[in-house]
């Protein structure tokens, strides 16, 4: 891949977010989209999710002006939003904003008392470090642009709530202030969107697959940077306990008997749940004559490529779609879920 003639340094919210996480993202969609991976069905799912959620969190602040998006150029949006405000719009939806070639746009902009008020709404039951970063660009915008901010928001779904009857919307959310957290980390915006940018104008970075391939999102480039792993590798043994990307890191990729140094040793209570493999022989095979026992203790342990685990029933994930948030059943006998569809 070589060096872009023009580089396109333009970035919206999602692109910083995007290349906060890897820069090599930022670099594959901005100059090979065409690598991507196909989205499935499940991620189209939680796209929606989150627009839907977005949309029930509009009646915290109901009569507002929303700026429409479709098929409207950016700049287009940041005028009308422009164009609103002052007009005496007290509350917009999808507000948009450019400042220093970076685009915005906000789930709700509200006029309070002492200022305008930033709320970012997410579809999740808690507030995650990511959350953070995604305000800090938007505040970081907002203030370049001129307008005065005087508090900043995050809005999320409470776990907690009891539905009994018709759904209540200032009890179906939880809203943080973050102000404080979002002047203090604003600060760095300015300097990682420079990184972003220098990159940008170069060549493809070299960087590895590691933990941010799925941390805090799942990469849609993972299929073209994952190319050398085979199907069967240690990324596909299951099983707490070993840390996999060190041992990619130590050139061990096939999903064939590794070993387990003292400290990579799994923990002695994960061992036990170690199912035998067809023989019913233990999947932990240790060296002849080395006479220790299953303790996790060993050295030179030699772990199976046929591990199975048992680690109890799957929890409940922040992300998953509104549909699956789990609530507490109300007096009308509520099933504990929420049908956006029909609220």
């Amino acid at each position: 891949m070589t060096i872009p003639a023009k580089p396109n340094t333009y970035l919206s919210k999602s692109q910083f977010i995007r290349g906060l996480q890897c820069h090599k993202s930022l670099y594959l969609h901005k100059y090979h989209p065409e690598l991507r991976d196909v989205i499935s069905e499940q991620q189209q799912k939680l796209f929606q999710t989150g627009i839907d959620v977005g949309k029930v969190a509009q009646d915290l602040f109901p009569g507002g002006v929303r700026i429409s998006f479709n098929s409207v150029p950016l700049t287009d949006q940041s005028r009308i939003t422009e164009d609103e405000i002052q007009k005496g719009a007290v509350t917009l939806y999808e507000a948009a904003f450019i400042f220093n070639d970076v685009f915005a746009k906000l789930d709700i902009l509200h006029r309070g008392y002492d200022g305008w008020e930033l709320y970012e709404v997410k579809a999740t039951t808690g507030v995650e470090d990511v959350h953070l970063d995604d305000i800090a660009l938007q505040y970081y915008v907002l203030s370049g642009s001129g307008l005065p901010v005087s508090r900043v928001f995050l809005v999320h779904l409470n776990n907690e709530y009891v539905r009994n009857g018709y759904l209540e919307v200032e009890r179906l959310f939880t809203i943080n202030d973050f102000t404080d957290t979002t002047k203090t980390k604003a600060s760095a915006v300015a300097a990682e969107i420079n990184r972003q940018r220098q990159m940008l104008k170069g060549s493809v970075p070299a960087i590895d697959i590691g933990e941010y391939c799925t941390n805090p999102y799942t990469c849609d480039f993972k299929g073209h940077c994952w190319q050398h792993i085979p199907k069967q590798s240690v990324f596909s043994i299951k099983g707490r306990g070993l840390r996999k990307f060190d041992l990619y890191r130590q050139g061990i990729i096939q999903k064939a008997p590794i070993k387990i140094g003292r400290e990579q040793r799994m923990q002695e209570s994960h061992m036990k749940s170690i199912a035998s493999y067809h023989s019913s022989e233990s999947c932990l095979d240790y060296p002849k004559g080395s006479g220790e026992a299953l303790t996790g203790e060993s050295t030179g342990a030699v772990l199976s490529s046929e591990i199975t685990s048992f680690e109890g029933r799957p929890r409940w994930m922040r992300g998953n779609a509104i549909l699956a948030v789990p609530l507490r059943r109300g007096a009308d006998g509520f099933s504990g879920v929420i049908d956006l569809q029909h609220v």
